[in-house]
């Protein structure tokens, strides 16, 4: 049978609308399964808080739990506080493991709660580890007050950190040439004495060889112990009224 244009067009428009028609209708029918498959999911993870506790919180999963269920190591929720806490604290979803402790990792170890690091504007993310639930974004230690500790750093006992003051240097001015000491206590200046006649040393020693120009002090006299030898370029001035003794 020989077909005609416009019989050719017909057949081909129903064709296409029956396909566009069809392809429509399983776009419909997969995002209807994606939006119930999204709200199954959502609703499985997110637990709501139904308590007014501060520490001793409760919620409800979807679909809810029962005194037979049991929690199962894994398991993962985003759990919205109504409230701040106030220290330690535990979550109860109904399931027959009732109240579990809410901890954090601090050190390399599992701790308590601090206070507030549960935040009713925040959402907290827990993960049931077959003893507790660990609070994977618990907040980050923070810093002690900064007002009113400015230029002071920041030191631990171990377990707390705090802000500490530097011992300051005495006063500098009018100390010139002087050095730093203490009586284990209070830091001051002192005056190193450089006029000492003394040692407790059996022996002085010097350098035999002179490599430097040496003026020695008007009303001053001064004693090598010998041979000495000046090197060349150099030279020793002795005032009058002055000598130099070469032993």
């Amino acid at each position: 049978m020989a077909w005609n244009w416009n019989e050719i067009q017909t057949v081909l428009k129903e064709e296409t609308f029956k396909t566009w028609r069809e392809r429509t209708n399983e776009l419909i029918e997969q995002q209807n399964n994606f939006v119930s498959w999204q709200a199954a999911i959502d609703s499985r993870w997110y637990v709501t808080d139904t308590s007014s506790s501060t520490t001793t919180y409760t919620g409800v999963t979807s679909p809810g739990a029962t005194g037979t269920d049991s929690l199962v190591a894994g398991y993962f929720i985003v759990f919205r506080p109504a409230t701040n806490n106030t220290g330690a604290s535990t979550l109860n979803i109904a399931s027959s493991d009732g109240a579990v402790d809410i901890k954090k990792i601090a050190s390399g170890a599992k701790v308590a709660l601090a206070a507030d690091d549960l935040d009713s504007d925040n959402y907290a993310e827990l993960i049931f580890d077959g003893t507790d639930w660990l609070m994977m974004n618990a907040p980050i230690d923070a810093l002690p007050t900064q007002s009113g500790n400015a230029g002071k750093f920041l030191t631990t006992d171990a377990s707390t950190a705090s802000w500490a003051t530097v011992d300051a240097l005495p006063a500098q001015s009018g100390n010139a040439g002087k050095y730093l000491t203490t009586d284990a206590s209070t830091a001051s200046w002192a005056t190193l004495d450089t006029d000492a006649n003394k040692t407790t040393k059996g022996l002085y020693e010097h350098e035999h060889t002179i490599d430097a120009d040496y003026s020695i002090a008007s009303g001053s006299n001064a004693m090598s112990a010998g041979p000495i030898t000046i090197d060349s370029g150099y030279s020793v001035t002795i005032p009058t009224g002055s000598t130099w003794v070469i032993v």
